[in-house]
């Protein structure tokens, strides 16, 4: 069976990333956090989502490169509107 490094594996998802028209700021940051979720073995969030967001990115239900705003916040809360923008992403902002 290969095996792959973690930073082969940031860079090829990177790469799918880029080629489906995602920011490559946006790229790097969700390839790492994918790879980060695997190697903590947290598998169901880690680059077994690239099926899925590719998928998404197609429809334009998931997009790149779209602002976070902060919709109402409290001393306990923050509520933001992500435009369909990657979680990852946008959880780096707050």
């Amino acid at each position: 069976m290969p095996r792959f490094t973690a930073d082969d594996l940031r860079r090829f998802t990177a790469d799918l990333l880029r080629n489906a028209d995602v920011a490559t700021a946006d790229a790097e940051d969700v390839a790492a956090s994918l790879v980060d979720a695997n190697e903590c073995g947290h598998d169901s969030h880690g680059i077994v989502r690239m099926i899925p967001y590719l998928k998404q990115i197609a429809a334009g239900e998931l997009r790149s490169g779209v602002p976070l705003t902060v919709e109402h916040e409290s001393p306990a809360m923050v509520a933001c509107d992500g435009g369909f923008g990657f979680g990852q992403v946008h959880a780096k902002r707050l």
